[in-house]
């Protein structure tokens, strides 16, 4: 992704549909040439498409849960099928639910924030009150062109391992008006000022520390094995204590592999400039926290169970917590403040 990023960082700002265009095809090379995953591509077309058009013609406020529906019906079977068909027959075969998992978060977001979009321009009242700050933030008040909602399902940068993010992040990202506040002593370019600030060094950071998680999971994993947990030596001939420190170690370093992948993918969307958070002019920093999937430290570190869930698989806990947890409650009449159903 990093050279492809470096080509996209150059071309023109107000080429919108060649910009997409060019996402597209560096997806396709990934699906087409890399991994060779055919069924994959076609699995992941055919959701996004079924949300495209539902979302444009089904004009339903029961919408967004027959895309989810939909959605989470056919990554469940793909799971089965997954489990008890791919891995028995083909084991080779390079598993796509991941990357359809990051998918579903995707279109179903979409399909929620194009409704909002619609609540907006019906009953802004109704919009304000019903609605918290982030789910305000990304309603989608026009449906988009195909071409633009291609770009955004199939953005190489966070195709295959994610993370997930909103449509309106990306819309504001390919029409470059996420880096409006940027100072133009921070813009790349010589003679003509590109919008999208130089992240090199950041994106390059967060590979590094990618790569010391990868370096750490592949030299524990052979000592520190499951297999000896479930060993006849470590039920009987060890103590409690032991037992405890060796599965606390055991949980670590199985996550260390899951920290790599979501660094090394963050650094992919920090280098493109989609990871691009704000400028603070009063300290003169760029942030690059956007789309952060993962706090290992925090994580590993954390008081209590709301400060794990906080740096653990961020993205996904936003939308859980924003498409489908506020989205199963009503408001009470009286105090107008969320239940749960």
């Amino acid at each position: 992704s990093f050279p492809i990023s470096a080509i996209f960082k150059r071309l023109p700002d107000n080429k919108i549909n060649l910009k997409n265009t060019y996402i597209i095809i560096a997806s396709s090379i990934y699906i087409f040439f890399i991994i060779e995953n055919f069924k994959g591509f076609f699995t992941i077309l055919g959701n996004s498409l079924f949300t495209y058009f539902l979302t444009k013609y089904y004009k339903s406020r029961f919408m967004p849960w027959v895309n989810l529906i939909v959605l989470m019906g056919s990554l469940c079977i793909n799971h089965i099928h997954a489990q008890f068909t791919t891995a028995r027959l083909n084991p080779g075969e390079i598993d796509f639910t991941g990357a359809q998992m990051v998918m579903v978060m995707k279109l179903s977001a979409f399909g929620w924030s194009y409704l909002d979009g619609q609540l907006f321009l019906k009953d802004k009242e109704k919009f304000e009150s019903n609605l918290n700050t982030y789910q305000k933030s990304r309603a989608i008040l026009k449906h988009p062109k195909l071409i633009s909602y291609l770009g955004y399902v199939f953005f190489y940068a966070s195709l295959l391992t994610g993370p997930s993010f909103d449509y309106a992040d990306y819309e504001k990202f390919i029409l470059t008006d996420l880096f409006n506040d940027v100072p133009n002593n921070k813009k790349p370019g010589k003679y003509h000022k590109r919008k999208i600030p130089k992240s090199g060094r950041i994106a390059l950071l967060k590979v590094l520390q990618g790569f010391i998680w990868i370096g750490l999971f592949v030299y524990l994993t052979p000592k520190i094995t499951i297999e000896y947990s479930l060993s006849d030596d470590f039920k009987y001939n060890k103590s409690f204590i032991y037992k405890l420190i060796f599965i606390w170690i055991l949980g670590m370093v199985q996550r260390f592999k899951y920290y790599a992948v979501w660094l090394i993918s963050e650094g992919s969307c920090i280098v493109v400039g989609l990871g691009y958070n704000g400028y603070d002019s009063s300290n003169d920093k760029m942030y690059w926290n956007r789309v952060q999937n993962i706090d290992p430290l925090k994580f590993e570190m954390g008081q209590n169970v709301h400060d794990c869930l906080e740096s653990w698989n961020m993205n996904t806990n936003k939308w859980l917590k924003n498409f489908i947890y506020l989205r199963t409650c009503t408001r009470d009449k009286e105090t107008n403040k969320l239940k749960v159903v």
